[in-house]
C-alpha cells in the first residue's frame, strides 16, 4: 500500500474493490494486526491501534472470511472459539442471521459433532455459520473479505439478506470482487496497485469513467443492486 488514507465513519458500509493484488485484502490484514504499518498510523476510534491490546482491538471486530475454518468437534464450541459468550447471545446472533434454521436440522443442535473443516456442511452452510459466529461476539466493526464469492446464486441470494442483518449499526469494510454485491454501500473504495485510486458512490464513480467503470462494464455492465461481497 502506498499514500491510502481514507476513514469509516460509524455505521458506515464502505466497499474495497479492485483488481487481484490491488491491496484490498491488505488494508484487513492491517486493521486485525496481522502486521503493523512500516509508515502511517491507523486509528480506531481516535485511539492508535498500536497502542490497543490484541484482545481489547479483535474484540470490537467481527471478520467473515472468504473461507470459514472449521475444526473438528461440537459445533457450539466453533462457533463460540472460547469467547466469554452468554448462550442467550449466541442464540440472537443464530437467529439474527437465519442460522438458527441450519441448527434445528442438524442431528443434536449445537452440540452436533463436525468433521475437519466441516466437511459435512455445504459451502452456503458453512458461510451462513461464519455470520453468526461474527455477530455473536457483538462486535462494531465488521470486516468481509469477499464473504458470498464461493457459493452458488441461490445460496448468495440467502447469504445477502443474512448480511444485510449482519451489517445493521455497525461499521462495515467489504472487500468485494462481485461488484454487483456493493453498488449500495456508502462509500466505494477503488484500489489499484497498492494505491488509493478513485472514491465514491456507485453512481459518482460511474460518471468518472476511470476504473471503476471499466471494471462493471467487464462484469457485464450494471451490477444488480445488493449488497454484501
Amino acid at each position: 500500500l502506498r499514500g491510502v488514507s481514507f476513514r469509516a465513519a460509524p455505521g458506515e458500509t464502505v466497499a474495497l474493490v479492485g483488481h487481484t493484488g490491488a491491496g484490498k485484502s491488505t488494508v484487513l490484514s492491517l486493521l486485525l494486526r496481522f502486521y503493523a504499518p512500516t509508515r502511517g498510523r491507523i486509528l480506531v476510534d481516535g485511539v492508535d491501534l498500536a497502542s490497543l491490546a490484541h484482545d481489547d482491538l479483535r474484540g470490537r471486530i467481527g471478520l467473515v472470511p472468504q473461507d470459514l475454518f472449521l475444526f473438528r468437534g461440537d459445533l457450539s464450541r466453533n462457533l463460540v472459539l472460547d469467547r466469554a459468550i452468554p448462550q442467550a447471545q449466541l442464540d440472537r446472533a443464530l437467529a439474527a442471521v437465519g442460522a438458527d434454521a441450519l441448527i434445528e436440522r442438524l442431528p443434536g443442535g449445537l452440540a452436533h459433532q463436525l468433521s475437519e473443516r466441516g466437511r459435512s456442511l455445504s459451502v452456503g452452510e458453512r458461510q451462513i455459520l461464519s455470520f453468526a459466529r461474527a455477530l455473536a461476539g457483538e462486535p462494531t466493526i465488521l470486516l468481509l473479505d469477499e464473504a458470498t464469492s464461493a457459493v452458488d446464486p441461490e445460496s448468495e441470494t440467502r447469504l445477502q439478506r443474512a448480511l444485510g442483518r449482519l451489517r445493521a449499526g455497525r461499521t462495515a469494510l467489504v472487500v468485494a470482487h462481485r461488484l454487483g454485491t456493493i453498488v449500495d454501500a456508502d462509500r466505494i473504495l477503488v484500489f489499484h496497485h497498492g494505491e488509493l485510486l478513485e472514491t465514491g458512490s456507485h453512481r459518482e464513480l460511474l460518471r468518472q469513467g476511470g476504473l471503476y467503470e471499466r471494471l462493471v462494464r467487464l462484469q457485464g455492465g450494471e451490477p444488480r443492486r445488493a449488497v454484501g461481497a
